[in-house]
């Protein structure tokens, strides 16, 4: 079990940003509960944070495993990434914008 944060909390986002690169090659279950959880927003802004994956931690794939539907609201957002059949997925980062 992996249980770390890819996105700091009270990350700040104002900015396109990426989070550092989480290991997850030893992990047993290659199912993942990601949880966005997002404590204020500004009115009439958005959140897009989408999950992107390495077999290196250093050569990210030009498109993200997973994407988070674009976040308007407070609250928790829950999301199932499942690596099962990825084996060669080695690290997962979050980029955000």
């Amino acid at each position: 079990m992996v249980d770390t944060f890819l996105v700091p909390p009270k990350t700040v986002v104002d900015a396109r940003g990426d989070s550092v690169a989480v290991e997850v090659s030893g992990t047993a279950n290659r199912v993942f509960l990601l949880n966005l959880e997002i404590t204020n927003i500004v009115e009439q802004e958005s959140l897009d944070l989408s999950i992107y994956s390495s077999a290196d931690g250093a050569t990210w794939g030009p498109k993200p495993l997973a994407i988070f539907p674009q976040k308007f609201y407070r609250g928790p957002h829950p999301l199932l990434l499942d690596l099962t059949a990825l084996s060669e997925v080695k690290f997962i980062r979050a980029h955000w914008k």
